[in-house]
């Protein structure tokens, strides 16, 4: 069966410059009467999600489908996070929630809605630093990706492979080697460091 879709806002008021700064200030702020702005990063969502997510760097956007008076919860593991209180947002049928966290953190959340868990995740927030930025006047090397690998330890489950080749490499000598092994987001950042 195909899951219904339907659009959050009408899709004609959700304006251009509208971005998940405005949103984010918007419903720090409270109460919310720009409809529009609130809800600009909500975009289409799934009839049955009572709960959607936005991210954008060290900020974050929770959106609840609720009614105005419902009891609405964000909860973290990690508890000194204290996320803004729930904004109205006009008469759209949704309230939303705003936090802005220090970089480097990670948790848990639960949300909820009258006492029942709608919607769970986490998050880690981790900055590019200057080394991770692209410099113009660094040559750039090449990302090659290789054919996955089936693992003997956990079998079912097939490895991403890339390798890097710097720019200025030679076979004249030796390569050095430096192998990340938790996750494949390494390859978005190092190759640039």
């Amino acid at each position: 069966m195909v899951p219904l879709y339907i659009p959050a806002i009408v899709s004609v008021l959700v304006e251009q410059q509208s971005t998940f700064e405005t949103a984010f200030q918007i419903i720090s702020a409270g109460n919310v009467r720009d409809d529009r702005g609130a809800l600009a990063v909500l975009g289409t969502v799934p009839v049955d999600k009572t709960v959607i997510f936005r991210s954008s760097g060290t900020k974050m956007i929770w959106y609840f489908r609720a009614n105005p008076s419902a009891n609405v919860t964000l909860k973290f593991t990690n508890t000194s996070l204290v996320p803004s209180p729930v904004a109205l947002i006009g008469s759209s049928g949704w309230v939303a929630v705003a936090l802005q966290v220090p970089d480097g953190t990670g948790t848990r959340w639960v949300a909820s809605v009258e006492g029942n868990a709608v919607g769970s995740g986490e998050f880690e927030v981790f900055l590019q630093p200057e080394a991770c930025k692209v410099q113009p006047n660094i040559p750039k090397g090449q990302l090659i990706k290789l054919d996955k690998i089936d693992s003997k330890v956990y079998p079912a489950i097939d490895r991403g492979i890339w390798v890097y080749v710097p720019a200025n490499y030679s076979s004249s000598k030796p390569a050095s080697l430096m192998v990340f092994q938790d996750g494949q987001s390494a390859k978005n950042y190092i190759p640039t460091v």
